[in-house]
């Protein structure tokens, strides 16, 4: 499975072109390289406006089988999964990335897409999950 939480942007969507999608998703890969799988959650947790800080966690609540979303101190989305999870990862990955997909199409001029992003205050495993929950 992967959960992740992030910022995005459509290039159908017909929100102004300054605001973007907080959203939570898990998916349960099919395969290894998890090219193929099923979607168990998805949810937009508001947008965010382009220079708006926005600060997101996912936790991963394996003793109740889900995960924990939160956009800044909005309430927590909780995302149950009814998947085995007894074994370890499979690939010990956590990340932060900035990427975009460009439309592959024939117009001209070619889409061009750039993207500036912040990282700030990272924390991992228990020291980033809340006081509370410590």
């Amino acid at each position: 499975m992967v959960a992740f939480i992030g910022i995005i942007r459509w290039s159908g969507s017909a929100d102004p072109p300054d605001v973007f999608q907080a959203r939570s998703v898990v998916f349960y890969c099919a395969n290894r390289p998890c090219t193929d799988g099923l979607q168990l959650h998805r949810r937009d947790l508001g947008p965010v406006k382009r220079g708006e800080v926005a600060r997101l966690r996912v936790q991963w609540d394996r003793p109740n089988q889900r995960f924990i979303f939160q956009r800044d101190d909005a309430p927590e989305v909780f995302a149950p999964y009814a998947v085995s999870d007894t074994a370890p990862p499979g690939i010990q990955v956590k990340l932060l990335d900035a990427m975009h997909f460009v439309p592959n199409c024939t117009a001209t001029p070619r889409p061009v897409a750039f993207i500036e992003a912040l990282f700030d205050d990272v924390m991992v495993n228990e020291s980033a999950a809340p006081r509370s929950v410590r």
